[in-house]
C-alpha cells in the first residue's frame, strides 16, 4: 500500500540527503518529510579529553562503546598515541591492551572487532 502515510508529516531527525533511504521510503508510503538532523557528527570542539582519555586507555578495566563512530575515533586516536611510543602500530588498529571491551549492538561489535579491540 503506497498511501499509509498519506496526509501526515514525518520529521526526519538524523542527517540525511532529500533522497536518502528513509525519506524516499517515507514518500513512498504517502508521508511529507522534513528533514531536521538533530545531531551533528564531527570532531571534538576540544580534543584535549579524547587525548587524555586514549593516554590512559592502559590503565583501564573496561571501556564501553556505545557506536562505531565512538570506537573508530578512539582507535585512531589510541592507534596514533601507541604508534608513536612502539613506532609500528598504525593509527585506527589497537592490537594489545590491558582492558575489557563492551559494545552496544552489531556496528559498535563489527567496528571494535576491525579495530582490533577484543569485545568481551
Amino acid at each position: 500500500m503506497t498511501d499509509e502515510l498519506e496526509g501526515r508529516t514525518v520529521v526526519v531527525t538524523r542527517a540525511e540527503e532529500p533522497d536518502g533511504p528513509l525519506a524516499r521510503r517515507l514518500r513512498g508510503l504517502g508521508a511529507e518529510v522534513l528533514l531536521l538532523p538533530t545531531v551533528e557528527i564531527g570532531p571534538p570542539a576540544d580534543p584535549a579529553p579524547l587525548e587524555r582519555a586514549c593516554a590512559e586507555l592502559p590503565t583501564f578495566d573496561w571501556i564501553v562503546f556505545t557506536s562505531a563512530r565512538a570506537v573508530w575515533a578512539v582507535a585512531d586516536r589510541a592507534g596514533e598515541l601507541l604508534a608513536k611510543r612502539a613506532g609500528e602500530i598504525p593509527a585506527g588498529r589497537v592490537t594489545e591492551h590491558p582492558f575489557r571491551v563492551a559494545v552496544v549492538g552489531p556496528a559498535s561489535r563489527a567496528a571494535a572487532g576491525t579495530a582490533g579491540f577484543g569485545v568481551g
